[in-house]
């Protein structure tokens, strides 16, 4: 253990002047830093995933004013720590060996991908990944923020300016789950049928699905409902079944799918009309068939 240690210290001596303690403060912050980038990488990952599918999952998004804030405040950290970098770098420069800057330049980095993050959300496990990413971060900085406080009552300005945007991203990540959790919900909704059938025998379908072309023009494929009817009050297992390619399920999904293909190739100076090229798209082979 004690060879591995020296050997680490030497392979990434330039970080925290060799001294990889998980006790130091400084190897918490590069531990907190590097668990940043790996979000980042994943979260660049599905991005570059998203835009090459040519099908993939969407979810309804809208810039709230709430994100909107945050978002702000996330870039307005980020260029405080750029700039902090920037300047550490100036006047460290005569100084060999020194790479202060760096973790300024490395934070700035994060924070700037927290913008980008809150802004681009058009994929439902890139909202996931950005919910999960944001509490993790909070978790971490508030653990790390809390040690420093016990240990010498005393915190770092540039930790006491971002804990609370920190807090922030907690909120956007609750309002994203809880938002996942209830478009989930909704389509879940979208198969279940209106009125559960008692019988639990074998549906009857409709006769229009075996209709000749002259039973369906004269509508005389309901002649056996309608007789029915005049004899009895109807009950719902009287009621045969829609055809497959009728129900209700089966045309959401294609109207989604072709609202979900418009949708990525419209342009935003673009003002046509998509609820009626979707209908279009859908059910123009049928009018014209």
């Amino acid at each position: 253990m004690a060879s591995l240690r020296s050997s680490l210290g030497r392979t990434f001596s330039w970080i925290c002047d060799g001294e990889l303690e998980l006790g130091s403060y400084c190897t918490q912050r590069t531990i907190i830093n590097g668990v940043n980038l790996l979000f980042l990488f994943v979260f660049c990952l599905l991005a570059l995933i998203g835009s090459i599918r040519k099908h993939h999952i969407t979810v309804p998004f809208r810039r709230d004013h709430f994100s909107i804030v945050v978002s702000i405040c996330c870039a307005l950290t980020s260029i405080a720590y750029f700039a902090a970098g920037l300047w550490d770098l100036i006047a460290q420069s005569d100084v060999s060996g020194h790479f202060g800057w760096l973790d300024y330049f490395v934070r700035g980095l994060v924070w700037f991908s927290y913008t980008v993050s809150l802004l681009v959300q058009r994929s439902k496990w890139i909202k996931v990944l950005n919910s999960v990413w944001w509490v993790s971060s909070f978790s971490l900085v508030s653990a790390y923020n809390i040690e420093v406080l016990i240990r010498t009552h005393n915190i770092h300005m540039f930790d006491a300016m971002t804990w609370p945007v920190n807090l922030l991203l907690l909120l956007c990540a609750v309002r994203n789950l809880s938002q996942c959790v209830y478009q989930h919900a909704q389509d879940n909704s979208l198969s279940e049928p209106l009125l559960a059938r008692k019988s639990a025998g074998k549906s009857q379908k409709t006769e229009l699905e075996h209709a000749s072309f002259l039973s369906k023009l004269t509508f005389a494929w309901i002649n056996p409902l309608l007789k029915l009817g005049s004899s009895k009050t109807l009950a719902l297992e009287d009621i045969p079944s829609l055809v497959a390619e009728d129900e209700a399920d089966l045309a959401y999904q294609k109207f989604a799918h072709a609202w979900d293909s418009l949708s990525r190739e419209k342009r935003p100076s673009s003002t046509r009309n998509l609820v009626l090229q979707t209908v279009a798209k859908v059910y123009m082979k049928e009018i014209h068939g």
